[in-house]
């Protein structure tokens, strides 16, 4: 795990899209989309910080293609991540894409069943890290998942609309 002592969490925004986000989806099962989409933003001390910080973690990334993690959440809640390929398309972004499968007593068994896909990149801007997620929680055969470039494009879209 990176330290990140010395950083704030900026800010965090959950957005959530249901059926009814589009009404030319009631034709077509497989292309109900149901969008999470998860942004965190991170303010080191220094550029520097964020830098060093950032940095280390591209590396821990690039090493794991192949691997899970699985991530407890609560007592009876588990995702476990197969990451299955990672991007560094530039000196200030990272993206990858997860198979994610979960378990637990929250959610219904049937919703667990199918592994979906998630797009996650980290985005290097002065001294923040924005942090992003986006997963198409729809698991119909056909239906269009999430990809890193995705999750990459919502975090460019966050640092070009952010004000220091």
């Amino acid at each position: 795990m990176a330290d990140i002592s010395g950083a704030d969490s900026v800010a965090m925004e959950r957005w959530y899209t249901d059926d009814s986000a589009d009404p030319m989806d009631d034709q077509k099962p497989w292309a109900r989309n149901k969008y999470v989409v998860l942004v965190y933003v991170v303010a080191f001390q220094s550029e520097d910080a964020a830098k060093e910080w950032f940095v280390r973690s591209v590396d821990l990334w690039k090493g794991c293609p192949g691997q899970s993690i699985t991530r407890s959440i609560g007592t009876n809640v588990q995702y476990n991540d197969k990451i299955l390929d990672v991007q560094n398309p530039s000196d200030d972004a990272v993206s990858a894409i997860l198979l994610r499968k979960g378990q637990g007593d929250v959610v219904p068994a049937d919703e667990w069943a199918t592994p979906r896909q998630v797009g996650r990149a980290l985005s290097l801007t002065s001294r923040f890290v924005i942090d992003t997620s986006v997963e198409n929680m729809n698991t119909v055969r056909g239906a269009r998942q999430a990809s890193g470039t995705e999750a990459l494009a919502v975090a460019q879209l966050v640092e070009a609309n952010a004000a220091e």
